[in-house]
């Protein structure tokens, strides 16, 4: 909550999109991006009497840009694709992408 309203954070990588640049330590280069709803975690971490609770992420920069480009590319999905399997078929990371993209492929034209 901000200033007693609920903020709505809608899924599907969108707290990536808040990243900053932290620089609170010298000799690294840092980003953070909030987690979801904190509040839950007040009385674990023996906060109750807190107002405001805010949890973030500490990666290194650059960390939720690949993250959304992972996420762009599909693989990233919640849902197994079904050719991903022991008994799949044999594939090579160009068609997957491909084939996750919905695109064809002609390494070859004659």
């Amino acid at each position: 909550m901000l200033f007693c309203q609920d903020i709505v954070v809608p899924s599907g990588g969108a707290l990536m999109d808040s990243v900053e640049t932290l620089d609170f330590l010298p000799g690294f280069a840092l980003e953070g991006f909030p987690n979801r709803d904190s509040t839950q975690y007040k009385s674990l971490y023996g906060l109750s009497g807190a107002h405001t609770m805010i949890r973030g992420t500490i990666r290194f920069k650059g960390f939720a840009d690949s993250m959304k480009g992972l996420q762009a590319l599909g693989l990233l999905g919640l849902n197994p694709h079904p050719a991903l399997h022991p008994n799949g078929p044999e594939l090579t990371w160009v068609i997957y992408i491909f084939n996750l993209k919905r695109c064809s492929i002609k390494i070859f034209s004659f």
